[in-house]
C-alpha cells in the first residue's frame, strides 16, 4: 500500500476505455476560446462542428497514437474525453480499449493540466473526472468472482447470478478545499462485447460476428458537490483535478470502501 494516499498494489490491471474531464465554467459574457485543441496538441483537429446556436464547439482528432481526443464546449459545460479510435479501426476480437489504465491516465492527465494554465480556461463552479475501466476475464462467471473481490459489502453467487449492475456513491470531504465535498461515484458490472461487421452480396446482406469477450467494468464519476458556491479559478481547478484523479485510482485499485 502506499501508504501517503492509502492506495492499495492493484488487484487487477485495469485497461481504460475512456478517459473525460468536465468543467461546468461560471456564467461569462466572455467567447469560449475556440483554439484549445490545436494549442495543446500542436495540430489542427481532424474534425470539427459548430453549434452557434449553444455557442459551442466540437473538436476531435488522433492524438499522439494513442486514442481520440474530443472537445465539446456547450451551454454551461466544457468536456474533454479521450477514448479508444473507432470500431472500424479497432482490429477483429480486440477490445476497444485506449491502454493500461495508468499510463492512459497519466497521458491524459498531463494535457488536462497544461489546459488548465492556458490563459483563457475559464473560472468553474464544479468539476469532474470521469473513467470507463475494463478488466478482460474469460466469461460471466469469471467475472463475478473478481467483482466480489472488490464489492466487499455485496453479496453475490457467481455460479448462478446474471445481469448485475452496483452503483453507489460514497461522498468525501476535499483535502484541498475545506468546506468542499466530492462525490465518489461507481457503477460496477459484468459487460459482454461482440463485434459485428456486415458483409454486402447482390441482394444478401449477411451478418458477422466475432466471438464474445468478457469483461469487469467499473465506470467512474468522481465530482465536486453542487452545494460549493465559490468558484474554482483555474489553479484551484488544477490541485482539485489531481485530488479527484487520486480517488479515481482509489477505488480502482481497493474496490468500494468507504
Amino acid at each position: 500500500m502506499d501508504e501517503k494516499s492509502g492506495i492499495q498494489a492493484p488487484r487487477i490491471e485495469w485497461q481504460a476505455e475512456r478517459l473525460r474531464v468536465t468543467s461546468f465554467p461560471v456564467e461569462t459574457d466572455q467567447p469560449i476560446g475556440d483554439d484549445w485543441w490545436a494549442q495543446l496538441t500542436g495540430e489542427q483537429p481532424e474534425k470539427k462542428v459548430l453549434h452557434p446556436r449553444m455557442n459551442g464547439y466540437e473538436e476531435e482528432g488522433n492524438y499522439g497514437g494513442l486514442g481520440s481526443l474530443a472537445l465539446h464546449v456547450g451551454l454551461g459545460r466544457i468536456d474533454w474525453h479521450l477514448t479508444c479510435f473507432s470500431a472500424q479501426e479497432q482490429e477483429k476480437d480486440i477490445l476497444p480499449m485506449i491502454g493500461k489504465f495508468q499510463d492512459s491516465l497519466e497521458f491524459f492527465s498531463r494535457l488536462v493540466l497544461r489546459w488548465f494554465d492556458l490563459p483563457g480556461c475559464p473560472d468553474a463552479k464544479r468539476l469532474a473526472f470521469g473513467a470507463v475501466l475494463l478488466s478482460p476475464v474469460e466469461d460471466r462467471t469469471a467475472g463475478y468472482k473478481q467483482l466480489s473481490e472488490l464489492l466487499p459489502c455485496v453479496e453475490m453467487d457467481p455460479e448462478s447470478s446474471s445481469d448485475f449492475l452496483y452503483r453507489i456513491n460514497r461522498p468525501r470531504q476535499s483535502k484541498i478545499i475545506g468546506n468542499m465535498k466530492v462525490n465518489r461515484l461507481s457503477n460496477w458490472s459484468v459487460s459482454v462485447w461482440q463485434p459485428t461487421a456486415l458483409a454486402v452480396q447482390p441482394e444478401k446482406v449477411t451478418y458477422l460476428t466475432g466471438r464474445q469477450l468478457f469483461t469487469c467494468r467499473v465506470e467512474l464519476d468522481i465530482n465536486t458537490s453542487s452545494d460549493y458556491d465559490d468558484r474554482l479559478k483555474p489553479e484551484d481547478q488544477s490541485r482539485v483535478f489531481r485530488e479527484l484523479v487520486e480517488l479515481g485510482r482509489e477505488i480502482a485499485a481497493n474496490g468500494d470502501t468507504a
